[in-house]
């Protein structure tokens, strides 16, 4: 059991499958007022449409069947299924699971709802909680020195690297004063980078509407495994650059006047320190 991201617990309320590199799923479940919690997430979904008991059409056209009077995909990677009044919900954003395997979890899930199994989530608490201690420990965000930080963006920086909470100012001059963010999450990195990915991919989808039938088959911005570097996926943006090793995301915001290169190059000497 844990107490949702923040570590195993004995009276959690979310029951959390980590498996190597601290990757997880989580399931939760309501065993009252599921319906009045299914209308909370309203009708509009950009994955899913969801007209048939026992069934849900995503919008790739693949369906998936289960035991569920209704069912809802909740942007890139939640998978919401009711029951009568009782529901399951199946994270799997800090995974790399697709929403294929999440129905068939939540399809297992709703049958066992009456038959539970004789499980107790309680007894791994110890050893969750030891391996929960074997993650990178939270430190300063300046992970890059000045030099490192400085052949990283190629040009010198006008001060040394400043703390700001959770983040690191690299300030330097080009052609105009320029600056570039760096900020790390030492928990739960995957699930933001997938959901920020999934987010990023429906806004170019929703763009691309109105556009021709070829545009439309164009395939979204996604984590790429292909981009290489000191960690597990990354994503890039216009002017951003997201990875994520060991569920720690490191990202790096820049101005729109600076290379995308130099967010890059800054979160990949910062991965290299974890």
């Amino acid at each position: 059991m844990a107490n949702d991201s923040w570590g195993p617990a004995a009276g959690g309320e979310v029951c959390r499958y980590e498996v190597a590199n601290h990757h997880f799923v989580r399931i939760e479940v309501e065993w009252a007022g599921g319906a009045q919690t299914m209308k909370m997430y309203g009708t509009v979904q950009g994955l899913a449409d969801q007209r048939q008991k026992g069934m849900l059409k995503l919008g790739d056209g693949s369906e998936l069947t289960g035991e569920w009077d209704e069912a809802k995909v909740n942007n890139c990677c939640t998978f919401i299924a009711m029951r009568g009044d009782q529901l399951v919900t199946v994270g799997i954003a800090g995974s790399n699971a697709t929403l294929e395997q999440a129905a068939s979890i939540a399809d297992a899930a709703l049958k066992h709802i009456d038959k539970p199994l004789q499980v107790d989530g309680a007894a791994g608490v110890a050893a969750a909680t030891a391996r929960d201690a074997t993650r990178p420990k939270e430190r300063n965000p300046c992970l890059v020195s000045r030099a490192e930080a400085e052949v990283a963006v190629e040009a010198p920086l006008t001060q040394d690297p400043v703390v700001d909470g959770n983040t690191c100012i690299y300030a330097y001059t080009g052609k105009l004063p320029w600056k570039i963010v760096l900020s790390v999450r030492w928990r739960d990195g995957y699930a933001e980078v997938r959901e920020h990915a999934g987010v990023a991919a429906g806004v170019g989808k929703a763009l691309s509407l109105g556009d021709d039938a070829s545009q439309e088959k164009k395939e979204p911005a996604a984590p790429d495994p292909a981009l290489t570097g000191p960690w597990e996926t990354a994503y890039a943006g216009p002017f951003e650059f997201w990875a994520v090793k060991n569920d720690v995301l490191v990202k790096a915001d820049a101005q729109a006047a600076m290379k995308q290169a130099h967010a890059r190059n800054l979160v990949a000497a910062a991965m290299s320190k974890l």
